[in-house]
């Protein structure tokens, strides 16, 4: 009985613990607004949680210039830290044509991350793509991993959140003394 009880508790425990939002991240020192996406895992290991810097992880990112009020959209990959070569890129094959996203910054701490601009053209066939690969290139290989159904929905899912969270902002009012 016990055994039921402590499943249970933590069972729940998963389940809220994954159902959080996306977070709105107003940003007055460097003028603008972030908001970032839930990650998706999307390789397989012996760790079942999907946490933010988890190698093989996704995350959508969108940042709102206050003074311009331009809106970008940003595909974050978390890759191991071991990841020797220097990196190249992400691609993404969306039904059968591939994208190069422009790279916009890579970031070395406990765990390689990539950083690549979305298009809106490259967003919206996101939206209706049946087959999603991400293609990670370095100086001397290429992974490519197909996105599982569910992922894909998740993707979908938060490219759709952060757009809203996004489209939904206003000018901060800064107050410089």
């Amino acid at each position: 009985m016990n055994f039921k009880k402590l499943f249970m508790i933590c069972f729940l425990c998963l389940i809220i613990w994954r159902c959080s939002s996306v977070a709105v991240t107003p940003e007055p020192t460097i003028d603008q607004i972030s908001i970032q996406s839930e990650p998706i895992c999307i390789v397989f290991s012996l760790n079942p949680f999907c946490y933010r810097g988890k190698s093989n992880s996704l995350y959508v990112t969108g940042i709102m210039e206050n003074k311009s009020l331009k809106k970008f959209i940003y595909l974050e990959y978390f890759l191991d830290s071991y990841d020797v070569g220097l990196p190249v890129g992400v691609s993404l094959k969306l039904d059968n044509d591939y994208y190069k996203l422009k790279k916009v910054a890579t970031d070395y701490t406990s765990t390689l991350k990539i950083t690549s601009e979305m298009s809106q053209q490259v967003v919206d066939k996101i939206l209706s793509a049946n087959v999603i690969m991400v293609s990670y290139s370095n100086n001397s290989e290429t992974k490519n991993i197909e996105l599982s159904s569910g992922e894909r929905k998740d993707l979908a899912k938060q490219i759709k959140e952060v757009q809203e969270k996004l489209n939904a902002q206003v000018k901060m009012r800064i107050i410089k003394p």
